[in-house]
């Protein structure tokens, strides 16, 4: 639980330029920064930690959907390096894009295996508000030195792009459904003022990607909602929304008054940028430069759809020219490109299982903790969604932490929670047939409901705080 504390509010504190950048090693001619040190160290200590303590809820096995991505994943890493063998990039970029690769199975198993039981995952989602504030603290500080120290020409010159905002991004979904659903995991007060930081940190980068992404992440905590209390939800949502959008227009009018640029306009601009047709001011539309990437990207996997073209195939003379803005910028097409089928399989299986084991635990409403957890693996699944198609995402280190990590909690959570209630299963048998009772209709089965389609009352079965 410490170990994955330290590498995610260390991701959301840290600057990738003054910071990851400047404190590294070189082994072999090779970079290494503090973060791919803390991945090899976590992934070791979760394959030697010991699992046999008193706290530490043991399941059958494994989930099934992590040992079928595993697998895709060495598939996928043996035919990037056949291909990244021949395709014409040096040595050291074929490292480093294994290297953002492999991040992805090492984290996807340190998050699965790094947390012991249930008050585990219910600090995670703490913590995930923690890591939402922290980034939207440091990205106001940042966007306010920068305008302080230099002189700009465009707005754009001061995105904080050098933080990972998804961690705000996804603390508003969590937040949102949160007070929506009435699953309390702050005081409301506190949720509503939290959603607000975050919100202006999200937005503060003034990446469309992220505000698309961010939109996808709190839409689907809104599809979470339980259909039988939606007049009470959607009353909730309705004061919520107002909360993110007086929020957000807070930042933009304080971010208009320390830079002395027009916020409102620059967010108005990249909005119409988004949509289709000409619009006024707008020179360059949002999908200019992604689309010949993309498109060069998805010949490439078509010319080897199995194994890909290879690890760092972007960076090969053949890709280079009018597509090089626009490569890597949709994650997808990129890791097909890489990867090709096997590496694309991966990720769409991890976000895949991460939107049905997360409805899931929400549908079942066994406790708080669950349903938060599964409300977070969802929201969190379709943010990278959206923003693997528009950006560079997932498919770079830090920006994928996010997602690898959180989908390792929330498998591991789902079992948990099928094991303490298969514990309650068996328990309840043994209490009903020592007072020779044989109903069973309310003995809750693997997804919380009794026998007889009974919804047991919320959190009786297992204590989780």
């Amino acid at each position: 639980m410490w170990f994955l504390a330290l590498l995610i509010l260390l991701n959301a504190f840290a600057n990738n330029t003054s910071f990851v950048n400047n404190y590294r090693l070189y082994i072999a001619g090779m970079p290494l920064n503090v973060f791919d040190g803390l991945v090899v160290i976590g992934f070791i200590f979760a394959m030697v930690r010991p699992r046999g303590s008193a706290n530490y809820v043991r399941t059958q096995a494994m989930h099934p959907a992590l040992l079928w991505m595993l697998g895709l994943f060495v598939l996928a890493t043996f035919g990037g390096l056949i291909g990244g063998a021949s395709n014409g990039a040096s040595n050291r970029q074929v490292i480093t894009s294994l290297r953002n690769f492999l991040v992805a199975p090492a984290a996807l198993y340190l998050g699965y295996f790094l947390i012991a039981n249930i008050n585990s995952s219910r600090r995670m989602l703490y913590l995930h508000v923690a890591a939402g504030l922290l980034v939207s603290f440091m990205i106001v500080v940042f966007f306010k030195n920068k305008t302080e120290t230099r002189t700009f020409s465009h707005l754009n010159d001061a995105r904080a792009v050098a933080y990972i905002s998804t961690y705000a991004g996804l603390a508003v979904a969590l937040l949102f459904y949160s007070v929506s659903s009435g699953v309390k995991l702050l005081p409301l007060l506190l949720a509503w003022a939290a959603m607000g930081v975050c919100i202006v940190g999200q937005f503060a980068t003034l990446s469309r990607s992220d505000w698309l992404a961010a939109m996808a992440a709190v839409m689907a905590a809104f599809v979470l909602l339980p259909k039988e209390q939606r007049v009470r939800s959607a009353l909730r949502a309705g004061i919520a929304l107002p909360v993110l959008l007086a929020s957000l227009w807070v930042g933009m009018y304080l971010g208009t008054q320390v830079s002395g640029k027009n916020m409102f306009k620059s967010v108005h601009e990249k909005m119409l940028s988004m949509l289709p047709g000409d619009r006024p001011g707008v020179k360059i539309k949002a999908w200019d430069t992604r689309l010949p990437g993309m498109l060069r990207e998805v010949r490439k996997f078509a010319e080897s759809p199995l194994i890909g073209g290879g690890f760092a195939i972007a960076d090969t003379p053949q890709m280079e020219g009018q597509y090089y803005v626009g490569l890597r910028h949709n994650t997808w097409t990129s890791t097909m490109a890489e990867t090709g089928l096997f590496g694309f399989s991966a990720f769409a299986l991890m976000i895949g299982s991460m939107i049905v084991v997360g409805w899931r635990m929400v549908r079942a409403r066994t406790d708080q903790t669950t349903v938060l957890m599964g409300a977070l693996g969802v929201s969190t699944a379709c943010f990278f969604i959206v923003h693997g198609a528009a950006t560079m995402s997932f498919n770079q280190m830090r920006w994928g932490l996010p997602l690898f990590v959180t989908a390792g909690i929330v498998l591991r959570t789902r079992q948990m929670q099928l094991a303490l209630l298969e514990q309650a299963h068996a328990e309840q048998a043994y209490l009903d047939e020592q007072a020779g009772a044989h109903d069973y209709s309310m003995v809750p089965d693997g997804d919380g409901n009794g026998a007889a389609g009974h919804e047991p009352a919320f959190g009786n079965w297992y204590q989780t705080n």
